[in-house]
């Protein structure tokens, strides 16, 4: 439009956009002026292939930290974890299959490892020990540095101080 650029911070870095703004919505990110240089150094190369379509997976960078995702991405949107989750020794209380040590914006939490098909999801670590009252497994919290024992099936509303 020939109105000047003027250098802006925003949510993901700093960036440059029209001084006519509402008017023109023209932006371009500083990082991007590298050129393909630039976007390809992101990116890592590993051994690893893809298991959709077979073209090699790179490390990217994203707002969750580091991952594995497919090279030929507009075509295969194949993504993994880069560190897979950690695998509790405790079953599921529904399935009977692995739980899982999960990580999300909202921090740590246990899920079973067949989800879709079972869903079953714990803020608290389950372990061993069974409740009293169902039967199900306990999760065990720590309150004003207290421990107690809380039953994981949602209907059940049995606790207990930790001896």
């Amino acid at each position: 439009c020939g109105a000047e650029l003027i250098k802006r911070s925003g949510r993901y870095g700093e960036f440059i956009s029209c001084s006519a703004f509402p008017k023109c919505k023209y932006t371009r990110n500083l990082e991007e002026e590298k050129g393909e240089e630039g976007a390809a150094a992101e990116e890592e190369a590993t051994d690893m292939v893809c298991d959709k379509c077979g073209a090699p997976m790179v490390i990217k960078n994203g707002r969750m930290g580091k991952f594995y995702a497919c090279s030929a991405y507009p075509k295969c949107k194949n993504t993994k974890p880069l560190n897979p989750p950690k695998e509790l020794e405790v079953p599921c209380p529904k399935c009977g299959g692995k739980l899982l040590e999960r990580r999300s914006r909202k921090g740590t939490f246990f899920g079973c490892a067949n989800y879709p098909k079972c869903d079953f999801i714990s803020k608290y670590p389950p372990t061993e020990k069974k409740c009293p009252e169902c039967g199900s497994l306990m999760a065990r919290r720590t309150y004003r540095k207290k421990e107690i024992y809380e039953c994981i099936n949602n209907e059940c509303k049995h606790r207990e101080d930790a001896e």
